[in-house]
């Protein structure tokens, strides 16, 4: 005959050990408000979405109005400062369906900062400006100086890591040469560009622009003639701030 109670304890002890390891399972797995591996997936028409303080919606993944143009509802993304402002959208504010979903952001008092142009593509806003170079080269700054002196000069905010400036370069005779500069806070850009008689463009950069976002910049554009007597000159044909 077996001995039940021996086994009823032994049947008790093996019970604990196991509850036991269930237990420290229970230690080492993840919060449940955290997600370490996989993917969140809201599906079927759902929605996710992540109030503030007051409960209002801080962000919207989802339902947008308005409805698409054949009444199905509209899938975007709606984002609002924690004051309930809006911030940044993405969604299709036209009536035209050949329009995609366009990219809005926007500033505290809902003034757009930035949109694209969902018809055409490229910017909507800004507006970019675009400035005009003198044509006629014998119109364009002239120095004669042996060491380089300011043509142009411009002091900008900076708001883009990088920039470049073209230039426009000639001489006023065969045998009068010279050289161009771009100078950044006073030092110079790369090596100087050779000017010859020939009307001729030449792009310096892209090159670094120092200090901080939105720091003042001083941009000088120099010439020098170094051989013959007539005159070296320059213009800006074009300069603006790009990305790294």
């Amino acid at each position: 005959m077996p001995d039940l109670p021996g086994d009823f304890a032994e049947a008790l002890r093996a019970m604990d050990r196991r509850l036991r390891a269930v237990e420290g399972r229970s230690q080492i797995r993840p919060a449940m408000n955290q997600i370490l591996a996989g993917d969140v997936v809201v599906g079927e028409g759902g929605t996710f979405k992540v109030d503030n303080a007051t409960g209002q919606p801080q962000l919207y993944v989802g339902g947008i109005s308005p409805l698409n143009p054949d009444g199905t509802p509209q899938r975007g993304l709606l984002a609002y400062r924690q004051d309930g402002t809006a911030a940044i959208e993405i969604a299709n504010q036209t009536t035209n369906p050949a329009h995609p979903q366009g990219v809005v952001v926007r500033d505290a008092s809902g003034g757009t900062l930035f949109a694209e142009d969902v018809a055409s593509g490229g910017l909507a806003v800004p507006y970019l400006a675009v400035s005009f170079a003198t044509a006629r080269y014998t119109d364009w700054p002239a120095s004669v100086a042996a060491t380089f002196e300011d043509m142009h000069r411009a002091t900008i905010v900076k708001q883009q890591p990088s920039m470049y400036v073209s230039i426009g370069h000639t001489s006023d005779d065969p045998a009068t040469t010279g050289e161009v500069q771009v100078t950044v806070n006073g030092t110079a850009v790369g090596s100087p560009v050779a000017v010859g008689f020939l009307i001729e463009g030449t792009t310096v950069g892209p090159f670094p622009v120092p200090g901080a976002i939105r720091s003042q910049v001083e941009i000088r554009v120099q010439a020098r003639r170094t051989a013959g007597t007539g005159n070296v000159r320059c213009e800006v044909l074009a300069a603006s701030g790009i990305q790294s």
